[in-house]
């Protein structure tokens, strides 16, 4: 299996459709796996990358305590499957008693990531079949543009506005 390193992109919110958009960036090219997400994930993701601290532990932050208890370590991430619509993805544990792999929706295992610090991986074949053009700065490879780059979300939310579902078909 191949995979290919990402980052989180830009992460955007749909108020008419109440969902989350979050973007998986390949830091070389110019090409981003959006991913359609719960709203809490989404939010859960977005306060993890702006450093938002809550006053009580979401869920996320609870499995991220309930495992550093464990003294277990999410390492990477890897999205590794898409069929019929949706992503599938396996989160990696390095525990005492070896390594594990947990099965999880891409949302969820993502939302874990960011606060591990872990590096998220796509399949070569998932990268090929989903992943669109997109520009996110003015550089060869998009250096000028931060992930949570204004400028580069309004024109990634342009994009998702004109997007259609035959976009994405292999």
């Amino acid at each position: 299996m191949k995979l290919r390193k990402m980052v989180v992109g830009p992460v955007l919110f749909d108020q008419a459709s109440g969902h989350g958009i979050i973007t998986l960036k390949d830091p070389v090219e110019n090409r981003v796996i959006p991913m359609v997400t719960g709203l809490w994930e989404t939010f859960s993701i977005m306060n993890e990358l702006n450093r938002i601290t809550t006053a009580r532990p979401n869920t996320y932050e609870m499995v991220s305590n309930l495992l550093d208890a464990l003294d277990a370590r999410v390492t990477d991430v890897i999205v590794d499957k898409f069929s019929d619509d949706v992503y599938f993805a396996r989160i990696i544990l390095v525990t005492p008693s070896g390594k594990k792999f947990v099965d999880a929706r891409p949302s969820n295992a993502l939302a874990v990531a960011v606060r591990a610090g872990a590096q998220i991986w796509v399949e070569e074949s998932v990268f090929q079949g989903q992943a669109v053009p997109f520009d996110l700065g003015d550089g060869p490879s998009g250096e000028d543009a931060a992930p949570n780059d204004e400028g580069a979300t309004d024109q990634l939310h342009d994009w998702l506005e004109s997007v259609t579902p035959d976009d994405f078909a292999p």
